[in-house]
């Protein structure tokens, strides 16, 4: 069967293939192929995979399994992700806030939404104001970029967060309205759940203050 959809706000496309066991009695082989999308990502999905493989026992589409088991694009990491130096990723928030524009935004905006996905991450920017402060900043830029997809990266890397962190901080009107835009009108159920939770996040900044 073929999938097509997101995958931590990239588009992914990727064949799902099933196979009895030969050798074993009641046991069915499952293949993921990518297709087109992020290796990576594709990647951390299928160790998700394996790791909730009791899920996929008896009838997946029973009501004991509801649907959101497929929603993994911000379910913890099971490899031990690469270590995360706040120096390194200040610095790539910064060349996507350069306005010279010489740098390929949507591969530095891919790395910054990639290095928000390991929860020990998150912590230690939610820790660190310096890393806080331009985190929000870069936030706010890609959600308003002219760009839709850097826009989706925006709104996800958004929803990654609690209210309480780092990230809720006070979004004008635009940045809300263009959340609220995509909630209503992006093609991809997924994204517009994942525009919902950024919604629910986010803090409207007052009208004085606007």
């Amino acid at each position: 069967a073929l999938v097509t959809g997101l995958l931590c706000a990239e588009e992914v496309s990727f064949v799902v293939s099933l196979q009895v066991c030969c050798t074993k009695r009641g046991m069915i082989r499952i293949d993921f192929n990518r297709i087109e999308g992020d290796e990576m990502n594709f990647v951390r999905m299928c160790d998700i995979f394996e790791n909730m493989a009791t899920v996929l026992e008896g009838d997946i589409a029973g009501p004991k399994h509801p649907d959101s088991w497929l929603a993994v694009d911000g379910a913890p990491q099971l490899n031990p992700c690469p270590p995360f130096y706040p120096d390194q990723f200040v610095s790539l928030c910064n060349e996507f806030l350069d306005e010279s524009g010489w740098t390929d935004s949507i591969y530095v905006a891919a790395s910054i939404k990639g290095a928000c996905l390991p929860p020990p991450n998150r912590a230690k920017m939610v820790a660190l104001p310096v890393v806080h402060g331009v985190l929000q900043c870069t936030v706010c830029k890609m959600i308003l970029s002219s760009s839709y997809e850097i826009s989706r990266y925006g709104v996800f890397v958004l929803s990654l967060f609690n209210r309480a962190d780092a990230l809720a901080v006070k979004f004008d009107k635009t940045v809300s309205d263009t959340i609220h835009d995509m909630q209503a009108t992006d093609a991809i159920p997924r994204m517009r759940d994942i525009a919902r939770i950024a919604g629910n996040i986010m803090v409207p900044l007052p009208a004085a203050m606007e």
